[in-house]
């Protein structure tokens, strides 16, 4: 596995159309390439009104990866803020021109290092 050289891992802004636009888009070609039409990838207006809301039971962010400009893997946790504080949601995700090559576990790194102001120690 070799990383791209000028891979970048940067926090979504979900306030940012332009960044959301294009998380959003790495990520559905990423989850829908295997399943083709069988895939039920969440649309991109439901996604920006999951990472926008600032509730009070859970936590919900985002990061992008970048190389040479383009985003090509998306990532995003989700953490419950009242119950089961141990846990965490986290998901990886890399448009298929640019698997096999780090980023997904660059992406996953950044959690696990507890880059993310929520970050719990248990992943599942």
């Amino acid at each position: 596995m070799s990383t791209h050289p000028d891979l970048e891992i940067h926090e979504l802004d979900p306030f940012d159309d332009a960044s959301l636009d294009a998380w959003h888009h790495a990520y559905a070609v990423a989850e829908t390439f295997e399943l083709g039409d069988a895939a039920t990838a969440w649309q991109l207006e439901e996604v920006r009104a999951m990472m926008q809301r600032r509730g009070t039971q859970a936590w919900l962010g985002g990061w992008s990866a970048v190389v040479g400009g383009e985003v090509v893997g998306a990532g995003w946790m989700r953490t419950p803020l009242l119950h089961n504080l141990e846990l965490a949601e986290v998901a990886v995700h890399v448009v298929p021109d640019h698997r096999r090559r780090g980023i997904g576990s660059a992406d996953a790194a950044v959690f696990e290092a507890g880059l993310a102001p929520h970050a719990h120690p248990l992943f599942e």
